[in-house]
C-alpha cells in the first residue's frame, strides 16, 4: 500500500462526493482512503473563491512512497550586544544604556 499527497482546488460548497470524485479520476482507481491536511481558502479574487486543500492519499495502487522527512535546518546566530553611552547634561553623570536592559546612572 502506497501513500500520495495530492492538492486540489475544490467550490466553496463542495462535499465527500466531489472529493472522492476528483481523487478517482486523478488515481484511477476505486479502492483508496483519504484525509485532509491542510484546508485554506483562496479569496484573493473575489469572482473566483476556493478551497485549496492538501489530502493524503493510500491506495494499493500506488506503487510510490512518501520520502523520509528531512530534519529542520537549524541555523545558529550570535546575539550581538550593544551598549550606547551619552553624556548627561552636565558633564558628570553618564547614562549607561543597553537595548534589553533598563537604563542605568552611572556617576563619576
Amino acid at each position: 500500500m502506497g501513500n500520495k499527497h495530492i492538492s486540489l482546488k475544490m467550490p466553496t460548497g463542495y462535499n465527500n462526493d466531489l472529493i472522492r470524485e476528483k481523487v478517482e479520476r486523478y488515481l484511477k482507481t476505486k479502492d483508496f482512503s483519504y484525509s485532509i491536511e491542510n484546508k485554506s481558502l483562496d479569496a484573493r479574487n473575489k469572482n473566483n473563491i476556493y478551497w485549496e486543500m492538501r489530502l493524503l492519499v493510500s491506495s494499493d495502487a500506488i506503487s510510490e512512497s512518501l520520502p523520509d522527512i528531512q530534519p529542520e535546518l537549524y541555523i545558529p546566530y550570535k546575539k550581538e550586544r550593544k551598549v550606547l553611552l551619552l553624556l548627561a547634561a552636565d558633564q558628570q553623570d553618564f547614562l549607561l544604556h543597553s537595548p534589553f536592559k533598563k537604563p542605568a546612572l552611572v556617576q563619576q
